[in-house]
Formats: C-alpha cells, sequence, structure tokens
C-alpha cells in the first residue's frame, strides 16, 4: 500500500495517509459491506476516506468482496481503480 501511495505522490499528488485500519473478514458479503460501512461512517473520528480492499480467495464463488465492496459504496471511482490496476500490472 505505501508504495503505490508514493507512486501517486510522484505523479504530482500530495497525499498524506495513514493506515488506521485492517481486518480479516470472513467471505460474507453482509459482514464485508459492514466492516466498510464501519470504516467510513460519517461522523466517526477515524472514519477511512479511502479504503482497499483484496479478496483473499482469488476470483472464485466464495469471492464476494467486488460485490460486497459495491453494495457499500455511496459512489464509484472508475478511473482511480483502472489507475491503479494499471500500477500493479
Amino acid at each position: 500500500l505505501g508504495s503505490l501511495v508514493d507512486g501517486m505522490n510522484h505523479q504530482g499528488g500530495n497525499i498524506i495517509h495513514r493506515v488506521t485500519n485492517r481486518d480479516i473478514v470472513p467471505d460474507d458479503m453482509d459482514a464485508i459491506a459492514a466492516k466498510l460501512r464501519e470504516w467510513s461512517a460519517p461522523g466517526v473520528v477515524d472514519a477511512c476516506d479511502l479504503i482497499f480492499t483484496t479478496g483473499g480467495t482469488g476470483f472464485s464463488p466464495r469471492d464476494v468482496t467486488p460485490e460486497a465492496t459495491r453494495s457499500a459504496l455511496d459512489k464509484e471511482s472508475q478511473g482511480l481503480m483502472a489507475w491503479v490496476s494499471s500500477e500493479c500490472s
């Protein structure tokens, strides 16, 4: 994660980051979505502005991380995710 943020900074941004939360959540849509909502809830002192998720099981029927993440979004930033994908490949 640190190298990704460093890369964003070299692209002209000025990103001040601090990892505030890490967790391993079961492959369960409701559990994943609830954790994302908890971390991004308005009014929470340490609410996250940016959350990165990874699916630990890979692309398998049990991996519901993408669907759970989408269900918790207010707005999707496809351009940002395209950039992240290109930087990580």
